[in-house]
């Protein structure tokens, strides 16, 4: 059985449905300095400033107030409140931490086996698969995410009692799912509807993230001019968290790649690596990276290039980002190659079948397009296959 919330509280979950966030912040707070709590309290009053923060995208507030909940959860022995900690804790992967993300994530599956069926149970699913859609989308395993994220939506339109804000954080996922995929249609259906219904809550924050997912959507499509107008608007509100700005930065460097603009779009995705240095917010960090190695290949400094990549490299091995090691590790390779070093892009080949190998029977991430496209290219412009091909010409 979940905890009872405290008389006082009770008002606090309707403000936090209506994303009237600061005014059930203070209530709680208030709570919180009026009286000796009690064990059970302090918890009813942790949890509910994680799911806060959890939609505010206060990430390391959400990580730190959820690691102190489920240590009162553990010592009372709540089995339900543990696993509501853990989903909270799981947002570590918008920080820093890819691994320990997936960890919660499987200790709360496993408690939540162990939980009776009933509506508080529902909601721990659904918050569950939210989180999970995430980090599956994060190792780039599309299929997973999928699953994950379309049946939290089913749990939601089966619950009358959800929330709109449930329901735009899973269209919002789903979106970038669907960017991910290709399906720039539908990805561009879902952004609109968790739009539509941010805007009838008025909620800033999610805006800014639908405007910046729109923006990438449109950016897929070739239509440069909406996307301009839409990373504009993002990063026009006030309220735009870090994240969310880094990508709408992105945005604007793609835009100007794509436009032949290549010292605007260098000038942004540097300032991407340099906020996202700063911030510790890995994932954007790591792509900026990637991308200014791309542009400085495409301007001629292949010295600058292969410095980026390499950065990209270090950083995506130490957070354990397996697609971008992989796509890291192809860049060089391919470099290497284009300037006839073929000891080196050797050395980076043997790593990257070496993590091809170690990856290649698991389902939830696949770089074979990375390796076997690598391999072609390495086979292609052996000097043996070179010589083979001058006889014919």
């Amino acid at each position: 059985m979940s905890l009872q919330i405290p008389e006082k509280l009770s008002h606090v979950r309707k403000l936090i449905d209506q994303a009237k966030f600061n005014e059930a912040l203070e209530i709680i707070e208030n709570f919180e300095n009026s009286e000796s709590l009690s064990p059970e309290d302090q918890l009813s009053a942790l949890l509910i400033k994680a799911r806060i923060y959890t939609y505010t995208r206060e990430y390391e507030k959400n990580v730190e107030v959820s690691s102190r909940a489920y240590e009162i959860s553990q010592e009372l022995g709540r089995a339900s409140e543990s696993v509501e900690a853990l989903i909270g804790k799981a947002y570590i992967i918008f920080i820093d931490d890819l691994d320990k993300a997936s960890t919660y994530v499987t200790e709360a599956e496993r408690l939540l086996k162990s939980l009776p069926d009933d509506f508080s149970t529902d909601v721990l699913r659904r918050r569950l698969l939210s989180i999970k859609s995430w980090i599956l989308l994060f190792k780039g395993n599309i299929n997973g995410a999928t699953e994950s994220a379309q049946q939290c939506l089913k749990l939601i339109k089966e619950d009358k009692l959800s929330n709109k804000l449930e329901l735009t954080a899973t269209f919002l996922i789903l979106g970038w799912i669907n960017w991910n995929q290709g399906n720039q249609t539908k990805a561009l259906d879902y952004a609109m509807k968790s739009l539509k219904h941010n805007i009838e809550l008025n909620h800033d924050v999610a805006i800014a993230a639908d405007y910046t997912l729109i923006a990438r959507i449109y950016l897929g499509k070739g239509d440069y001019d909406q996307a301009l107008q839409y990373c504009k608007q993002s990063l026009a509100i006030k309220g735009i968290t870090s994240r969310t700005k880094l990508t709408a930065l992105q945005n604007l460097a793609v835009i100007y790649y794509f436009k032949s603009k290549l010292n605007r779009a260098l000038k942004y995705q540097l300032k991407v690596i340099s906020l996202g240095g700063e911030l510790n917010l890995t994932d954007p960090l790591v792509d900026s990276l990637t991308w200014v190695g791309y542009i400085y290949n495409i301007l001629g400094k292949s010295n600058l290039a292969l410095e980026y990549f390499e950065r990209s490299l270090i950083l995506s091995e130490k957070w354990g980002f397996t697609m971008t090691i992989a796509q890291s590790l192809t860049n060089l390779i391919w470099i290497y190659i284009d300037l006839n070093s073929r000891e080196k892009a050797n050395r980076y080949f043997s790593r990257l079948s070496e993590l091809y190998d170690r990856t290649k029977d698991k389902v939830d991430v696949d770089i074979s397009y990375f390796y076997l496209g690598t391999k072609a290219y390495m086979m292609k412009s052996s000097p043996r296959m070179i010589r083979e091909n001058v006889k014919y010409i």
